[in-house]
């Protein structure tokens, strides 16, 4: 006998109240085993619950469950107070598992791998993975797997390639704290450094190494059930990171065109360079990867210097304390995608919020608070100091001033303990500031997340005269 769609809705109701977020992992069958022991007492009381095609999991977006087998017709019609019955829960149990969006990071160039380095140091920090890829309480939270690749003997590898044309940084990795991380297969080098020559990194060494590194990522790929998107860090003023990261896009562009490709770019700084060239590789790598990204991410070394010296009383800040900073900017931005929260943001969301027009697409990033070791257990922020400060200029990842013209959307990342009251108070109050305009046309363009510390990623006309001018 058949139960009526009544009760076919109400029971699937009561299942999906009580249904985790089941991953794609070893660990399946024991964690629907535990799922199924709080199903709802009155569906349990007396009863084997029986799973038919336990392996099969293929996905399906309808819910197909409900079926009571019974001995008695009126036990049929109170389906949850069954004395004697057998639920049966077909493979399409699988509308209350969840598809893993997997990201994978491309790094590349000197800039790019250093960034990675410190990136990738910090997820392990923020998720409890060990320098080798042991993760000793794996259960506790399955979102880092958009991330990280479980393997067979339970260690856990970043969805991550490294690439660069000279191998002395990447050899760096291989021979640090976290070699056991990183697959030796996916960091690639080459023989011959691109010498901040836009035209070597694009035209004549990168077209040797393309193929092989197209050929590694398809192999990540592969491992991937539902891949979301690429993020690609690089830097702006490097010859491989201009112009292999520009060969790259091309080429990502051709074989995954329907993928997500953020970057998290190294803007050469107004007054700051390390090479002459820096303006020449930039120009021409924007322009080249100009359709082929959907969202950039700017950051430049003289805004993030000046942090390390306002803020954390760094007198000579190093690349390792402006790279651990980047790590912050980035993790912020990645973390509704590593952990559950209330109100999530995904790769789509950030182009759907941000991006006004497809070639318009360079946010300005804002990171709040940077505190050093000294004054951290001095320090109460409350939220709406948070938001203040984010609208911040000194505390900006790039060099100009929001002030000069006018935001066209922005996008508030909140990590911690934060509330939706605290949020709205604190955004009501930053749009009555006269320093802090919209434009006509998206007069209250706030996307809000619940997860971060208070980050702000913004749009303003003052950035656009920024990397047309400097």
């Amino acid at each position: 006998m058949f139960c009526t769609n009544r009760q076919k809705q109400t029971l699937k109701d009561k299942l999906l109240s009580n249904a985790p977020i089941l991953r794609n992992n070893r660990r399946k069958k024991d964690g629907l085993a535990k799922w199924l022991c709080g199903l709802p007492e009155e569906l349990t009381r007396d009863n084997k619950v029986k799973v038919n095609h336990m392996a099969d999991w293929t996905l399906f977006n309808s819910f197909r469950v409900i079926r009571f087998q019974s001995t008695k017709e009126q036990d049929v019609k109170r389906p949850f107070c069954l004395k004697r019955s057998c639920i049966i829960i077909s493979d399409y149990i699988s509308c209350v598992s969840i598809i893993l969006r997997e990201v994978i990071s491309i790094h590349i160039g000197q800039g790019g791998v250093q960034m990675g380095n410190a990136c990738w140091e910090l997820y392990c920090l923020e998720h409890g993975i060990q320098p080798d890829g042991v993760c000793p309480s794996p259960e506790s939270n399955d979102g880092f797997q958009t991330f990280f690749n479980e393997i067979e003997t339970g260690h856990f590898i970043p969805r991550a390639v490294l690439i660069d044309l000279e191998p002395t940084v990447i050899d760096e990795v291989r021979s640090g704290t976290y070699h056991r991380l990183f697959h030796p297969d996916q960091m690639i080098t080459g023989k011959e450094d691109a010498a901040n020559n836009f035209a070597r990194g694009h035209y004549s060494l990168g077209r040797e190494i393309i193929d092989e590194v197209l050929d590694k990522l398809r192999h990540v790929v592969d491992k991937c059930e539902g891949l979301q998107g690429f993020l690609i860090f690089h830097a702006f003023g490097g010859g491989t990171g201009s112009g292999l990261t520009s060969l790259l896009m091309e080429r990502l562009s051709q074989d995954y065109s329907k993928k997500s490709k953020l970057e998290f770019a190294i803007y050469p700084s107004p007054h700051i360079s390390t090479a002459v060239v820096e303006p020449y590789n930039a120009i021409l790598t924007t322009h080249t990867t100009l359709e082929h990204s959907d969202c950039a991410f700017l950051v430049d070394n003289e805004a993030i210097y000046d942090l390390c010296r306002r803020c954390l009383t760094i007198d000579r800040p190093t690349y390792t304390n402006l790279n651990r900073i980047i790590g912050q900017i980035v993790s912020s931005i990645t973390a509704s995608l590593r952990f559950d929260g209330a109100l999530n943001v995904d790769l789509t969301e950030f182009q759907t919020n941000l991006v006004p027009y497809p070639r318009i697409h360079f946010p300005l990033a804002t990171y709040a608070p940077i505190i050093s070791t000294e004054k951290a257990y001095h320090e109460q922020l409350s939220v709406m100091e948070l938001t203040a400060a984010c609208f911040e200029p000194g505390n900006q990842m790039v060099k100009c001033d929001p002030r000069k013209g006018k935001y066209m959307a922005c996008c508030l990342l909140y990590r911690g303990d934060v509330v939706p009251k605290d949020v709205n108070a604190s955004i009501a109050s930053m749009k009555v500031k006269r320093g802090i305009q919209f434009v006509d046309w998206c007069p209250t363009g706030f996307k809000v997340c619940y997860k971060f510390f208070g980050v702000k990623i913004g749009f303003s006309n003052a950035e656009e005269e920024s990397l047309t001018t400097d």
